[in-house]
């Protein structure tokens, strides 16, 4: 995922410490086109980055009146924050420092929108700032080892410090292996957290004070009760639209992955017409629904160049091992859909606009939870498990979410619950701003268009519904061509089957000391794997090339 590395101490030497970091740095090396700016060190503090080479080219830090600033990410409204705060500033890096410098604090941040982690030294004062977007749409973790602050983009750079220990978090595994995803800032180490979104974090060199801050907060979002419907669709059009084409840059290798859901859809509608291809990725099983509805989606549009990848039973697991370790084993194995094909995406673009939670949080579909809130549900079903599925993707391309844009979220976020359930406005506004891809071609989720009443599409589904319980009740599993895997039969034939007995059948694996004794007992035996969930099958090979990664460096390819 490339990113940002460093720390600070006192405790080790110049050679030492850049060592450490080099090593660090190594380990987030995952690409042999990776970039890489050079080692710093300015007494107590150690710092690099590596990155991608599509965004932010210029070499790292940048530097300006004693304060040095590292980031990964981009800023989205750099001309509005010129204006307002009177500077002339010509990159973001330059600007940020700007913006810190006339402040003299970070307050600016509430009015920045962008994806981004940023690291800012201010060697005047010997004080060191990590921070992030409102959304915290890009991983940074922190911790501290004996006086030592260190920082960095993925957990894995932490095995290069010379004084870090694994010691595991028992606690924050049970929780992962209950919801499929880590909870708030936990990680798997004890004492290593990840910065929380909307978050500065104040280091004081000189006193080793510690501060923590945050700027934003999504539940602080007044409620406007006094606006019409009308209205509403008029400016969620508005906002939409101007969110996409802030994100788009003809200059870019820019692409979209359309897939039969209404977010990428959307995108793909909002997108501004351009003389040259725009290229358009659809994965899955042959014949699929995903790939039927993308299929009628790109005939909308002229000029677009659509690219099918199939997934199926031979080649699903390819990669999936890499994308452990590239997710520091945080995302389950089963649920890296994309993973098959990521390098040939490479050849087609750069940047990918990627429809990241628009349905759960304009749509609604996070409100129905019992066990979080919608806040809750966003920073952690949302960050620590849906977006680890996109940034996987970004270990090669570079990734902008348009749902998560400043004025775009501060209006969805007013608008009564009511009106965001069950996807009710942001159905209406898809159908006022795009008819011609959303009246007559169906969403995969219901198999019929939204234009269609609820009681039409469940007449339709009726076929469906029925043939499916009726399979369920005689425990058969065929699965639905709407389906774009179908991972219970892939895992039960080769090449799945050998790694995954080999896995779950090894007696001395070490996965088996964290788990439920009964299900170590069905996992023993693979003909009982369906009393088990599948999601839990894989989180159980997850979690054991992950701990085989970090103990034995087994199954790093």
């Amino acid at each position: 995922m490339s990113g940002l590395i460093g720390f600070t101490t006192k405790n080790l030497s110049k050679e030492i410490g850049l060592k450490a970091l080099t090593q660090m740095r190594g380990l987030i090396m995952h690409c042999d086109f990776y970039k890489t700016d050079n080692l710093f060190n300015n007494d107590a503090v150690f710092a690099t980055r590596c990155h991608k080479g599509i965004i932010q080219k210029e070499s790292q830090p940048f530097k300006n009146n004693g304060c040095y600033i590292w980031l990964e990410g981009e800023l989205y409204n750099q001309e509005e924050l010129k204006e307002h705060y009177g500077v002339k500033s010509e990159t973001d890096l330059e600007l940020l420092v700007d913006l810190y410098s006339i402040s003299n604090n970070l307050d600016f941040l509430i009015t920045i929108d962008g994806i981004f982690t940023a690291v800012l030294f201010d060697s005047n004062r010997g004080m060191l700032y990590l921070f992030n977007d409102r959304f915290g749409l890009q991983p940074f973790y922190w911790t501290v080892i004996n006086k030592s602050f260190i920082w960095f983009s993925e957990l894995k750079a932490l095995l290069g410090f010379p004084e870090f220990k694994i010691n595991l978090d028992r606690q924050a595994i049970k929780e992962y292996l209950r919801f499929g995803f880590f909870l708030n800032d936990k990680t798997w180490f004890k004492d290593v957290r990840l910065l929380s979104s909307a978050t500065v974090l104040c280091f004081n060199i000189r006193t080793q004070e510690l501060k923590e801050k945050k700027y934003w907060d999504l539940r602080n979002i007044s409620i406007n009760k006094n606006i019409d419907e009308n209205a509403i669709i008029d400016e969620l059009g508005r906002l939409f639209l101007q969110s996409v084409k802030k994100r788009f840059r003809v200059s870019e290798r820019i692409g979209v992955t359309l897939s039969g859901g209404l977010d990428s859809r959307a995108i793909f509608a909002a997108i501004p017409l351009i003389d040259s291809p725009l290229p358009v990725v659809t994965f899955g099983r042959k014949g699929c629904l995903d790939i039927k509805i993308a299929k009628q989606v790109i005939k909308k549009r002229s000029n677009s160049k659509h690219h099918i990848f199939d997934i199926n039973a031979n080649n699903w697991l390819a990669n999936r091992i890499s994308g452990v370790w590239w997710s520091d084993g945080q995302k389950n194995i089963i649920h890296m859909h994309g993973i098959t094909e990521i390098a040939r995406n490479k050849e087609l673009m750069d940047i990918t606009l990627d429809g990241f939670l628009g349905d759960a949080i304009l749509g609604g579909s996070y409100f129905n939870d019992k066990n979080f809130t919608i806040f809750e549900k966003f920073e952690n079903r949302g960050r620590r498990f849906i977006l680890l599925g996109q940034k996987i993707r970004g270990i090669y391309l570079f990734q902008r979410f348009p749902f998560f844009d400043k004025d775009l979220m501060d209006f969805v976020l007013s608008i009564p619950e009511h009106l965001r359930q069950d996807s009710y406005i942001y159905n209406r506004m898809l159908l006022s701003k795009f008819p011609e891809f959303f009246k007559e071609i169906a969403w995969c989720k219901t198999r019929v268009p939204i234009s269609w009443n609820r009681y039409k599409g469940k007449i339709y589904r009726l076929p469906f519904t029925m043939r499916d319980r009726i399979l369920k009740k005689i425990n058969i599993h065929i699965a639905s061509s709407q389906l774009y895997t179908d991972y219970l039969n892939w895992l039960k034939i080769d090449p799945a089957k050998q790694l995954v007995d080999e896995i779950l059948q090894n007696p001395k694996a070490i996965y088996r000391d964290y788990i439920k004794s009964e299900d170590s007992e069905i996992l023993f035996d693979s003909q009982r794997y369906r009393k088990i969930s599948i999601d839990k099958i894989g989180l159980y090979i997850t979690l054991e090339i992950w701990l085989q990664q970090l103990f034995h460096k087994k199954y790093l390819v």
